[in-house]
């Protein structure tokens, strides 16, 4: 069988065998066993295509992997969207995801820190 998704205007086209490991994951439910692919017309989802372009390898290479081009927290929630656990993606990028994170909280706890200081700062 063959799996026919339209997201966002691009075309992806993948055998559906590659979806048998990942019973609990979003395509699998936009296309269910049971039914036969080959019946139905495509399925539109109005996702980031060149997230899902890296997820579909996944599921055909078992290798998850960020595509430098893509905002790791936009990448984190479309992993969410698709029921993508982001503990199977590869180190090199979970690298990249993790530094992002930790600026990320960086920021926070200086602009936290700031507002403190401003907030200490109006009570001398």
């Amino acid at each position: 069988m063959r799996g026919k998704i339209n997201v966002s205007g691009v075309l992806f086209e993948f055998d559906g065998k590659v979806l048998e490991n990942f019973p609990h994951h979003t395509l699998v439910d936009l296309f269910p066993p049971a039914e036969s692919v080959g019946n139905r017309a495509e399925v539109f989802v109005g996702r980031s295509a060149e997230t899902f372009a890296a997820i579909l390898g996944y599921y055909q290479t078992g290798e998850l992997h960020m595509p430098t081009t893509v905002c790791p927290q936009a990448f984190r929630r479309e992993l969410d969207f698709w029921k993508v656990p982001v503990e199977d993606m590869q180190t090199c990028c979970s690298y990249r995801l993790g530094i992002f994170f930790l600026q990320f909280l960086n920021v926070f706890l200086f602009v936290s820190f700031l507002s403190f200081s401003v907030l200490l700062s109006s009570f001398n």
